[in-house]
């Protein structure tokens, strides 16, 4: 929150009529961002224009609060379950805009449909498996768009849904790179685009009055660009839509996973004897001592104990 708060400060600095407001969001977790959305439904506000900005790139093998794989769970699901949610006031903001930041690195991977998570599989085997992640991730917020315009212009609403590539820019988005791919981005950041270059797009995308209208979309450097075939295919977006559903729908609560998770290392944590330490504590032979008291004749050496 403390970002959010400094550009927010610095925003109504330079802009005395900006009107903000600041409002906690966690995409990895899906119950953070059912608080969110029912925050901003108090608040009684109509939606005209949503950016679905938020991202996670080429990390090690991590899972969200419900259990997803980070990247995939934080850029695509996080994002759809937001969204889906705030259909209603984008409906009553309308003609309203959708803009999904996707990336030119769409083309590293397509959707894995039977291994998504790709744990104990294709995930984790050697460092190009993090951008095969990410960029499975970035085609899913393409396809995303295409069916959210699709069902948007069905129905007759007026909210359209397009997907941006904002150009690689210098922000804190590489932070989990080191190594070559670190040293890489430090060379190259005199060529990187600035924050507000690569917020150029986004912003044409979101605004330009000759966009009204025009959804399904990829976009790049303020101009329509060409995605990959299986990033745009409607069949393929559609079916991103209904197992997106159904793994939203049947996620566990984040609360039930942390439970879960501290009740596996405590049980992991309580000594519990073995077969073998009983057999001998019945065997062994007891003397007792002169004030009377018994002692186990079997020395530590012999008294052995295991963890779950």
């Amino acid at each position: 929150m403390q970002k959010g708060a400094e550009a927010k400060a610095d925003i109504e600095k330079n802009d005395e009529n900006a009107k903000l407001t600041l409002m906690k969001l966690d995409l990895a977790n899906l119950q953070s961002i059912e608080a969110f959305v029912e925050e901003f439904n108090e608040k009684e506000l109509p939606l005209h224009v949503l950016v679905n900005n938020a991202g996670i790139m080429a990390i090690p093998y991590k899972e969200t609060a419900n259990g997803f794989e980070m990247q995939f769970g934080t850029n695509h699901l996080g994002h759809f379950h937001l969204t889906t949610l705030l259909l209603p006031r984008l409906i009553e903001g309308q003609p309203a805009r959708v803009v999904c930041l996707s990336s030119t690195a769409h083309k590293m991977d397509g959707i894995h449909w039977t291994d998504i998570s790709g744990k104990g599989t294709w995930y984790g085997k050697g460092m190009s498996s993090r951008w095969n992640a990410y960029g499975q991730s970035k085609t899913a917020n393409l396809l995303f768009a295409v069916e959210l315009n699709r069902r948007m212009h069905n129905e007759g609403l007026k909210i359209t849904a397009n997907a941006v590539h904002p150009g690689v820019i210098k922000t804190e988005l590489g932070r989990d790179l080191s190594g070559v791919e670190g040293l890489l981005i430090t060379l190259g950041s005199p060529f990187l685009k600035s924050i507000p270059q690569g917020a150029a797009t986004t912003v044409y995308v979101a605004t330009a009055p000759e966009l009204e209208g025009i959804g399904g979309k990829y976009f790049a450097d303020c101009n329509e660009a060409v995605a990959k075939p299986y990033a745009t295919n409607p069949r393929y977006a559609e079916r991103l839509w209904k197992m997106s559903e159904e793994m939203v729908k049947n996620a566990p609560m984040a609360e039930e996973r942390e439970e879960s998770s501290r009740k596996s290392e405590e049980a992991q944590s309580i000594p519990v004897a073995t077969d073998v330490e009983h057999k001998k504590e019945e065997g062994s032979e007891s003397s007792s001592d002169s004030d009377g008291s018994k002692s186990n004749s079997s020395s530590d050496n012999e008294k052995q104990h295991s963890n779950l």
